[in-house]
């Protein structure tokens, strides 16, 4: 398997239409039904090229296996938007409903139980329980569905089980993002965390900007236009800027910039910018030759976009700094009518579900008009792992090619189609968005280890200081540097012992 892994990384990489999303098909195709969990069909009469693989003739091709009732202690955190990834609901939405039947599903299936578990609401809190749990050798949990930067930080006191050689899980199919797990490592000899369509927040996790259409229309015309500036590649982070300025006006005309007057978009230094930079190419480390993580922070890409970035934070009228405020509170302003655009991510579509404003949905802005279009995964996602203490790694393997495969056939259409595309979306243009942003998606090693990396690698510290990047960077590289470096060291170290 080992050896293999190479191949078919290259292979993946051609063959996949969501490079880092781990789909290979178009999404585009609408669930049928309520989203219920069909039957797995575990053989097929001929072997279908992975190229052809769909979320219609996807098979799950597991062995036929019986694991006498044994039961699958799932963590996850409480907080209902992370819950959805393992807890699902027969009385709720599509999404619950898909979620609950692909339990029933995987349960008959493998004749297991799987018994979710809450410690906290909290994510952190949530990460760091699992690790205590581990430093105590107690076994209690079996796999968790847990924060990916506050779980990945665990990862130098070898806390996790090493998936790459189960022998259940194929990871080939499409409803495994290989590409992503593989920048979460050093080398092609280890699997600790799990994301593909088995992670339901990754989708949740991807940047967006919502816009008010009847704002724009005020403005500029056609609100559909936007797309069309989108598909024409002329989607640019100055146009966005200049249009944030353009959107403001005084309102209440007391002749100040303040509350009761609409603006074109809103900042938060603590949550989300690294969406912008990314957006435009920026990134915090690449791969050489021998495929070891190296910083990339350094150069003229960097330097210009994070310009653009401190002018826009810092010196744009259109702006509204929300920095002391919660995203439900900056996404009641725009709910409400008083800003233009809300640069978030998908997982704030519920909160928009009954704006009485028409909204659209776009990705993040690109460098310039010769540039591609880039969607960065949140590092709020959530990542699949399973603890070392475990003695059913046999199981979860088989639990986790499972909960992918269903995910993939049943669980993300329900989602993508039903809840982003046709529940939440306000026009038809937005399926055609929705796909480019997800087939746009990617991650770094340096962003993903942030915690680990000083914590400084993915722009914050620079934005919130207003400080220009060669002179941040210049106090800052050395300290980055060890980062990355401790972290890449503790692979090699741990690469043999790591089970």
């Amino acid at each position: 398997m080992k050896k293999q892994l190479t191949a078919i990384l290259a292979l993946l990489m051609i063959a996949s239409c969501f490079a880092a999303c781990g789909d290979t098909t178009d999404p585009s195709v609408p669930a049928e039904g309520t989203g219920s969990a069909a039957p797995a069909e575990t053989t097929a009469p001929a072997e279908i090229p992975l190229d052809q693989i769909t979320r219609e003739n996807a098979v799950l091709k597991l062995p036929d296996v019986d694991f006498a009732g044994e039961t699958i202690n799932i963590l996850h955190p409480g907080e209902r938007v992370y819950a959805q990834d393992v807890v699902g609901d027969a009385a709720g939405d599509i999404v619950d409903i898909a979620v609950y039947e692909r339990n029933l599903a995987i349960e008959e299936l493998l004749n297991v139980k799987l018994n979710p578990i809450v410690f906290d609401e909290n994510t952190q809190k949530t990460a760091d329980h699992l690790a205590s749990v581990v430093l105590a050798a107690e076994d209690v949990y079996d796999l968790a569905s847990t924060h990916q930067a506050y779980t990945v930080k665990y990862l130098s006191e070898g806390y996790f089980h090493n998936f790459i050689d189960d022998k259940y899980i194929d990871w080939e199919k499409p409803w495994w993002n290989l590409t992503y797990m593989q920048e979460m490592v050093v080398g092609n000899d280890s699997i600790y965390f799990l994301s593909g369509d088995i992670s339901l927040m990754r989708m949740k996790s991807l940047g967006c900007i919502y816009y008010n259409k009847e704002i724009y229309e005020q403005l500029y015309g056609d609100p559909d236009a936007l797309y069309d500036t989108v598909f024409d590649g002329k989607w640019t982070f100055d146009l966005f800027a200049q249009m944030t300025r353009d959107a403001y006006a005084d309102l209440n005309g007391d002749g100040k910039i303040n509350d009761g007057d609409r603006f074109g978009a809103f900042t938060n230094n603590s949550k989300s910018l690294e969406h912008f930079l990314y957006a435009m190419g920026v990134t915090c480390t690449t791969r050489d030759g021998d495929g070891i993580p190296v910083l990339s922070m350094n150069t003229e890409r960097t330097v210009a976009a994070s310009e653009k970035l401190l002018e826009f934070y810092h010196s744009n009228d259109g702006v509204k700094d929300t920095t002391d405020s919660t995203f439900s509170d900056v996404n009641t302003d725009f709910a409400n009518g008083e800003i233009l655009f809300a640069p978030t991510w998908f997982r704030h579509a519920d909160e928009f579900r009954d704006m009485k404003q028409d909204y659209g949905i776009i990705n993040r802005p690109k460098f310039d008009e010769n540039d591609i279009y880039r969607t960065l995964v949140h590092d709020g996602t959530t990542v699949f792992c399973a603890p070392v203490t475990t003695q059913k790694t046999d199981v979860i393997g088989a639990v986790c090619e499972a909960i992918g495969f269903y995910n993939y056939k049943d669980v993300t259409p329900s989602y993508y189609e039903v809840a982003l595309k046709v529940k939440y979306a306000r026009d038809e243009q937005t399926s055609q968005m929705l796909d480019l942003i997800s087939q746009t998606a990617y991650t770094d090693f340096g962003y993903v280890y942030s915690l680990l990396c000083s914590g400084l690698t993915t722009y914050r510290d620079m934005v919130t200081s207003n400080s220009q990047f060669a002179s941040w960077y210049a106090k800052k590289e050395k300290i980055i540097e060890k980062g990355l470096n401790t972290v890449i060291d503790l692979y090699r170290e741990n690469a043999e012992s790591y089970g």
